[in-house]
């Protein structure tokens, strides 16, 4: 059915040797958004500009310039319209079902954020990932299996890769300082996002999950399309990271401008995540996962997503601006382009000079030097001779590598870029609560320190990074300096968890170790939070060192940097786990808890964002919210729920029961920390208290304002958020002529009893020693 293996390396070495010297490079997310105009926008035929450039000269076939020569297929994703309005009429039921199911009930406002932070990112753009991903689902599956059902799966999974290219175009816009995108300002300028638009790509990024789960969790290949997400994720960070380490100067160094670079670069910015992403998937949902169909699929997509990623900067430079619809600024820049590359190998010693003294610069004149020197060297001839034999290799490769897959599949993708049409077309506010929920013994937490050179060992030596080894040991930096120096409590509480859960005959040191392991998950995802939490935060220190975007070799880099903390929880998931039973619902897990604290984060957001004298949002019911999407879901529920599946108990009444007491418990917690916060020693607790300074929606201030009278009201109006001294003592007054310490004790027996009763409800399999262990850890806690 297929051609052997030998073959087919024959046919791409070939392939690479006949055009090797000319390929390579990314742009940025952005200029690598366009296979085609978007389908919601009617083209006419009067619109194509009859103005050919003048670089025509160069090669009559040259038909990235020549839109005369654009068949009708390509003025689209080889799609029809109605295929085009078929997925559009998608998109409001799955903002819908985010949005109205009822889940989080008790934040009606953050729903109503999500809805409008999607409809303003996702469905503006090309699309043309998503829409590859029917085109190709319905080109692969069985007739008799495309059902009006199947399509409307598919286009879901074709809206959740549009939503994984928001969410990489939201954290790239922040880290580029874009101010424009698709036509409209960029999220985070606007005056009610700001630097709070990180967590939105959160809150994207949970979402898509949360479709996935929605709507794929009983399929067979749900686990696979994690995979691929999961994957994709971390190729996408590999490729902004290789790209960078380009522009770390003020002016790039256009000796480190090599093909070999600007392939890698190409390979993981571009064509993993749009070419290669959008038909796995459809081979999945078609029930095709047969490994070698996949990596026959992947190599031709793979050389034709560099092929686009050339074209993409041949336009970039000599596209006319009124046909592309936007202004190119790569020489500007200082990108690493396919054009820079190659003029960098053909250049004497003069010209290189040129080049030296004149890219990167954003001077009109600089930028007319450098075209002109491109055109001295000839490149728009290069590259139009390189274009036809690329094509046309491209055919030959497809025809024989691909047999068993659809050609056609492949043709139209590539008919779509080689004829590709250029026609136009700050916050104060915090993640997490330092919650300690279990006091190790020190053996214990040694034995789990032990295992960080495992956990970070086993990220940076993986596959994944062989090409690319200076990811991999920039990576192993990442890792280690945000996972060394906290106190571990997550983790080890997972430990704690499991070992309390699991049948004492089952505990061996394996599992000991694989239990240890996932409370390094638990970690990074922590980590993972905390990096962008400082940024959000403006933050100086963590845990003693200064935060890791302060550090001057990163930067906003640590966006990025965050992705690949999240990316190695999912490997070390993939590598110890995969073969487990509670695999997928481990992932879920983790992804549920990314939705819950990007919740949580968005409650503080808009409290932070309040008229400082505004106290309408400090209620009960609100600060209950807070609590249990900010602090109990990851820092309770998480360790606990984890610990349950370590002992392959997925049972749902049993989850539910014990997310019931975790909630609870992570409340009792919270109001606690409020008290403390207030009225202990700081001898004894070793911190300062805040909270009245930095106006925080505390138990002690939502119980207060439930209390006072009016006058009373106006002297918390007036001190209440105050550094100064006399202020944060008027409070401390006020508080206490409220009676609240008594209030206080009162609310912390209530709350003790009622937890114990349900902990004395469960049965023993979920044991209650656990859980009561949890409880009077904090109940005993000196104030």
């Amino acid at each position: 059915m297929f051609s052997t293996r030998k073959s087919v390396e024959r046919i791409v070495q070939g392939y690479k040797n006949e055009i090797r010297r000319q390929i390579s490079k990314t742009t940025s997310v952005t200029n690598s958004d366009a296979m085609a105009p978007r389908l919601d926008q009617a083209m006419q035929d009067e619109a194509i500009p009859k103005k050919l450039l003048n670089l025509q000269k160069y090669h009559r076939f040259l038909s990235t310039l020549n839109s005369q020569q654009l068949p009708l297929a390509a003025q689209g994703l080889a799609v029809s319209k109605d295929q085009g309005r078929e997925f559009m009429a998608v998109f409001p039921d799955i903002v819908r079902d985010l949005t109205e199911t009822g889940k989080h009930y008790d934040v009606p406002e953050a729903s109503k954020w999500l809805a409008k932070l999607l409809q303003y990112n996702v469905p503006n753009g090309k699309k043309n990932r998503g829409l590859a991903t029917v085109l190709a689902y319905k080109m692969l599956e069985k007739k008799e299996n495309l059902t009006p059902e199947n399509i409307h799966l598919a286009n879901i999974m074709g809206w959740c890769i549009e939503m994984f290219h928001t969410h990489q175009l939201l954290l790239n816009d922040i880290m580029e300082g874009r101010e424009m995108r698709r036509g409209a300002p960029c999220w985070y300028t606007r005056a009610d996002v700001g630097l709070g638009g990180i967590n939105d790509a959160i809150l994207v990024q949970a979402a898509m999950h949360s479709t996935l789960k929605r709507n794929f969790s009983d399929k067979p290949y749900y686990k696979n399309v994690l995979e691929m997400f999961n994957e994709m994720l971390l190729k996408s960070s590999i490729g902004h990271y290789l790209e960078k380490s380009l522009a770390r100067t003020e002016r790039p160094d256009l000796t480190q401008f090599t093909m070999d670079k600007y392939v890698a670069i190409s390979k993981y910015r571009t064509a993993y995540y749009t070419f290669q992403m959008p038909v796995s998937l459809a081979l999945l949902m078609s029930g095709v996962d047969d490994p070698e169909t996949h990596r026959q699929a992947k190599t031709i997509l793979l050389e034709m997503g560099q092929f686009f990623q050339i074209q993409d900067d041949f336009l970039n430079c000599f596209g006319d601006p009124s046909a592309t619809g936007k202004e190119g600024t790569d020489i500007q820049d200082g990108k690493c382009t396919w054009l820079a590359v190659v003029a960098m190998q053909r250049a004497n010693a003069a010209q290189k000079q040129v080049l030296l003294d004149h890219y990167g610069s954003a001077k009109p004149e600089d930028v007319a030097v450098i075209k002109s020197l491109y055109e001295e060297l000839q490149l728009p001839h290069t590259y139009s001779v390189y274009e036809e034999a690329t094509y046309d290799l491209l055919r030959t490769q497809i025809q024989q590598v691909t047999r068993g897959l659809p050609h056609d599949l492949f043709f139209k993708i590539l008919d779509n870029i080689f004829r590709r049409n250029i026609v136009s077309a700050q916050p104060n506010i915090t993640l997490a609560t330092n919650v300690s929920i279990e006091s190790p013994s020190k053996k214990e937490k040694d034995l789990f320190v032990d295992m960080l050179p495992t956990v970070v060992d086993s990220v940076v030596y993986s596959q994944k990074f062989t090409q690319v080894p200076e990811v991999a040991s920039w990576v192993k930096k990442v890792l280690e300096y945000n996972l060394h120096g906290g106190k571990l409590n997550r983790g080890l509480s997972t430990v704690f968890a499991y070992k309390m859960l699991e049948k004492p005959e089952n505990i061996t040191e394996d599992s000991l170790q694989q239990a240890r392991i996932m409370g390094w998950c638990v970690e990074l995802f922590q980590a993972y939070l905390l990096v962008l939490d400082d940024i959000m935060d403006g933050s100086s220190t963590r845990r003693g060192v200064p935060c890791w975007y302060r550090r001057p070799d990163v930067g906003l880099g640590a966006i990025n940097d965050s992705i690949f903390i999240q990316s190695s929880l999912y490997q070390l998931l993939k590598t110890f786990f995969t073969g487990k039973p509670y695999y997928t619902d481990v992932m879920n897990l983790f992804n549920e808890s990314l939705m819950n604290t990007s919740i949580g984060q968005h409650l503080d957001f808009i409290m932070a964002h309040r008229n400082k004298n505004d106290y309408t949002l400090f209620t009960m019911e609100r600060y209950n919210a807070i609590v249990k999407y900010k602090t109990a879901y990851y820092s309770y529920k998480l360790p606990v729920s984890l610990g349950l599946y370590l002992t392959n108990n997925a049972d749902y009444n049993a989850h539910k029961q014990t997310e019931e007491i975790c909630l609870e418990i992570g409340r009792f917690f919270q109001i606690q920390d409020d008290y403390i916060d207030c009225y202990s020693d700081e001898s004894v607790s070793g911190k300062a208290g805040t909270d009245i300074q930095e106006g925080k929606c505390s138990w002690l201030a939502v119980s207060a304002l439930q209390r006072c009278n009016s006058a009373q009201r106006v002297v918390f109006e007036t001190c209440y958020g105050s550094k100064e001294p006399a202020h944060v003592e008027r409070i401390k007054q006020l508080y206490n002529q409220l009676e609240l310490p008594k209030v206080y004790k009162e609310e912390e027996q209530a709350t003790y009893d009622t937890i114990m009763s349900k902990i004395s409800s469960l049965p023993g399999s979920l044991s209650p020693p656990l859980f009561t262990k949890l409880i009077d850890m904090i109940h005993n806690r000196k104030v």
